[in-house]
């Protein structure tokens, strides 16, 4: 009987998952994004060519940490209330996590050729669950609903 007190909670009582799916992409993951994606490639205007490169420590911060935020929050997709299967759903979020570690790694290394190589493999990672689970026309842009485990 006293070996009962002392049983693990079960798995997805132990998480706090307040913000729906849509939320945690609009305020966090989209954001960590934009903030790698934002840094790197040139931008052509009314005043000429110019690099997105950071010039600041400042600036190599806020891309490295965006990088970071994506390769963590995309385990925020990982979770029982989110996950919407076992299979695709978990392939896209681990490639998303994986490709933003590599990010991660060329922003350290100030690196904005690789930087741009992996902006365009993270953008692929994004756009490929979007095409499953985020389909055209779905009402409000929701997501297909999370099965039950």
């Amino acid at each position: 009987l006293a070996l009962a007190s002392c049983a693990p909670e079960k798995e997805a009582d132990v998480y706090r998952t307040a913000l729906p799916l849509n939320d945690v992409m609009g305020h966090i993951i989209s954001p960590a994004a934009f903030a790698f994606w934002d840094a790197w490639g040139e931008v052509s205007d009314e005043d000429g060519v110019r690099s997105l490169r950071p010039t600041t420590e400042a600036g190599w911060e806020a891309a490295e940490n965006g990088a970071a935020t994506v390769a963590e929050a995309a385990n925020l997709l990982l979770l029982p209330s989110r996950r919407r299967d076992d299979g695709d759903w978990v392939k896209y979020a681990q490639a998303l996590s994986d490709v933003a570690l590599e990010a991660l790694e060329a922003t350290e290394a100030r690196d904005s050729t690789r930087m741009g190589a992996l902006g365009a493999k993270l953008d692929e990672a994004c756009e490929a669950c979007h095409h499953k689970y985020l389909p055209a026309g779905a009402p409000g842009g929701k997501p297909v609903p999370a099965t039950k485990s």
